[in-house]
C-alpha cells in the first residue's frame, strides 16, 4: 500500500489512517496508524484543527500536495525517545556548558533582584553566530536535558537552532545576532513565574492571561536593567513569539506576515527543542516525531517559509534519528545531504555511510526506540 495525504474535508469514513495522528495542542496521540476511520473520527480531527492526514491507498506510489510532506512517507519500526550520544553535539560540550552557564547566571541574578549588565549577553550572541557560521556541517544534535534545568538549556538550544535557520536563509550577520538575542531571552519571563518551567503542554492549557504574563515580564525585566538593550524589532520579537500564523495566538491575535519576522522564525526552533526535551512528567519525543509535529502545523501555527528553512537543515530524517536500511542494518543520522534529503549520511558502528553516494542501500524506516 502507498500513502496519500488528504485534506480532512476530503476524507471519507472507511478509509485507513496511514500514520499516527497527534493533537495540535500537544503530542497527545489521537488515532493510531491503520485505524479505520469513522465519521466521528473525522469530525473530531476537524474540530481539533487537523487539516491534513495520511491515508492508505492501493497505489504503490505516494503523492502529496505539500512538498515538505515528502518527509514522512517512512514506516515506523520502533519507538525512540531522545537524541543520540553517538554523534557530536551541535556545539562542543565545553562551549555548550559555557553558554548555558551565562544564561543561568543571568536568570539567577535577575530572580533575586540584582541589577545586571545585561549587555554582556551580546558577547554570547556574537560568539554563537560566529561559531555557527564557520561550521560547514552543522550537526543538529542538541542537549535534551541539563543539570541547570530545562529553561536555561532551552534558551540556548532555541538560539542555536534559530541562528542556523537564519544562516540557511542567508541573513546578514547583524540580523543573526538579533535572532540569537531574542531567542536567548524569549522565555526568560517564566523564571519569575515558575521555578523551572519545563512543559510545553502545560503552558498551552494555562488561561491566556497567565500565559501572556511571561511575555510581558520578560520585556519588563530586560528594560529595567538596560532600557536600550533591545531594539523595537527585538522587543516585538519577544512579545509576539506566541502568535500563530492563523491568527489564533497570543497576546495580540496577529496573523500571517503581520507577525514579527524574528518571532515567526524562533517559533519553529522553540517548538522543536521543547518537544525533544526530557522534562519531569513528559518524555521527550524523537527528532523525527518533533519534525513531523512541526511540519504538520505549517500554515497553522508556523510560517511555511520558516518551516521550509527548518526542513532544509533537518531533512527528511533529522540528525540523531535512528534508521533501518533495506538490508536490516541500523544507523544514526549524522548530517543531511543537501541535494538528497532522502539519503543522509548515517553512522553504522564506527564508520559513516553517505547514502547519497550509493544506490545499493536506502532507508526502509525510522527506528523509534
Amino acid at each position: 500500500m502507498g500513502i496519500v495525504w488528504k485534506r480532512i474535508s476530503e476524507v471519507k469514513a472507511g478509509e485507513i489512517l496511514g500514520e499516527d495522528v497527534y493533537d495540535n495542542r500537544s503530542f497527545l496521540l489521537l488515532l493510531k496508524k491503520k485505524t479505520v476511520l469513522t465519521n466521528n473520527d473525522i469530525k473530531q480531527l476537524s474540530d481539533r484543527e487537523i487539516n491534513w492526514i495520511p491515508i492508505y491507498v492501493d497505489d504503490e506510489t505516494e503523492t502529496i500536495d505539500k512538498e515538505y510532506y515528502e518527509a514522512f512517507k517512512v514506516e515506523v519500526v520502533r519507538k525512540k525517545r531522545s537524541f543520540s550520544d553517538q554523534i557530536p553535539t551541535v556545539l562542543p560540550e565545553k562551549m555548550y556548558d559555557e553558554y548555558i552557564g551565562v544564561i543561568s547566571d543571568l536568570v539567577n541574578e535577575l530572580k533575586i533582584g540584582n541589577r545586571v549588565n545585561i549587555s554582556k549577553l551580546t558577547n554570547t550572541c556574537i560568539s554563537i553566530v560566529d561559531y555557527l557560521k564557520k561550521q560547514k556541517d552543522k550537526i543538529l544534535n542538541f542537549f535534551t536535558s541539563h543539570n541547570l534545568g530545562f529553561l536555561r538549556k532551552h534558551l540556548v538550544n532555541t538560539s542555536v537552532l534559530s541562528v542556523i535557520m537564519g544562516d540557511v536563509l542567508n541573513l546578514q550577520r547583524h540580523k543573526l545576532i538579533s535572532i540569537a538575542k531574542v531567542a536567548l531571552l524569549h522565555d526568560i519571563g517564566w523564571a519569575f513565574i515558575e521555578d523551572d518551567f519545563s512543559d510545553i503542554e502545560t503552558t498551552l492549557e494555562l488561561p491566556k492571561e497567565v500565559f501572556k504574563r511571561h511575555i510581558i515580564v520578560a520585556i519588563d525585566v530586560i528594560k529595567k536593567n538596560d532600557e536600550n538593550f533591545l531594539t523595537f524589532e527585538e522587543i516585538n520579537g519577544i512579545l509576539q513569539h506566541h502568535e500563530r500564523f492563523d491568527g489564533k495566538g497570543v497576546p495580540f491575535g496577529k496573523k500571517g506576515k503581520s507577525i514579527n519576522w524574528i518571532s515567526r522564525l524562533i517559533q519553529v526552533a522553540d517548538a522543536y527543542d521543547s518537544l525533544t526535551s526530557q522534562v519531569a512528567g513528559r518524555e521527550a519525543v524523537s527528532p523525527y516525531q518533533a519534525a513531523y509535529w512541526i511540519i504538520n502545523r505549517s500554515g497553522i501555527f508556523y510560517d511555511p517559509g520558516f518551516v521550509r528553512a527548518f526542513f532544509k537543515i533537518c531533512g527528511v530524517y533529522p540528525p540523531g534519528t535512528t534508521v533501518e536500511l533495506n538490508d536490516g542494518r541500523k544507523g544514526i543520522v549524522v548530517r543531511i545531504s543537501p541535494n538528497a534529503p532522502l539519503r543522509p549520511v548515517i553512522k553504522i558502528g564506527e564508520f559513516e555511510l553517505d547514502l547519497s553516494k550509493t544506490r545499493d542501500a536506502w532507508i526502509r524506516g525510522v527506528v523509534l526506540e
